[in-house]
């Protein structure tokens, strides 16, 4: 089973994600994420066995997580993946969103689990995916300085 930690957004927040999505003049070149699938990553692990995740869940719902229920957004920007522009809304790396993300790291490492780290990790909401690597400046001003809330943790 594919696995990756993260923050699930409101339904509200998963709203108004959606309406920059209908708004943004990119549906014929983009290929949007459903709004249901909205969320912030904390972690990708990829592949692991039902024995690994049972184990991996239960050390994570042993911890005493940092508070972290809004998010703010930076800006829009994109970033490249097997030939193809990934749009995403940009979040703020919080103190608190940044110990979450430290903590799942550990585990994963203890636990001897894959992760993936491949790239700068930075704080994102994965919008849509398309490859004209021209389009986020048009964009920008649409959804910056945006307020986002999350509801719960999300394997």
């Amino acid at each position: 089973m594919r696995v990756f930690i993260g923050y699930k957004l409101t339904k509200m927040s998963c709203n108004q994600l959606e309406k920059w999505q209908c708004e943004s003049g990119l549906s014929s070149t983009a290929k949007f994420v459903l709004p249901k699938n909205f969320h912030l990553t904390l972690l990708y692990n990829g592949e692991l066995t039902p024995e690994q995740l049972e184990k991996y869940l239960e050390k994570l719902h042993k911890q005493q997580w940092e508070k972290y229920e809004e998010c703010q957004i930076l800006g829009l920007t994109t970033f490249t993946k097997k030939n193809q522009h990934i749009i995403v809304a940009e979040v703020e790396n919080t103190p608190a969103l940044q110990a979450n993300r430290e903590y799942i790291r550990s585990i994963s490492e203890e636990l001897k689990l894959p992760f993936s780290d491949e790239y700068n990790w930075k704080p994102h909401i994965t919008l849509a995916r398309q490859k004209d690597e021209k389009i986020e400046k048009k964009f920008q001003k649409k959804i910056q300085n945006d307020k986002f809330k999350f509801n719960c943790f999300h394997i």
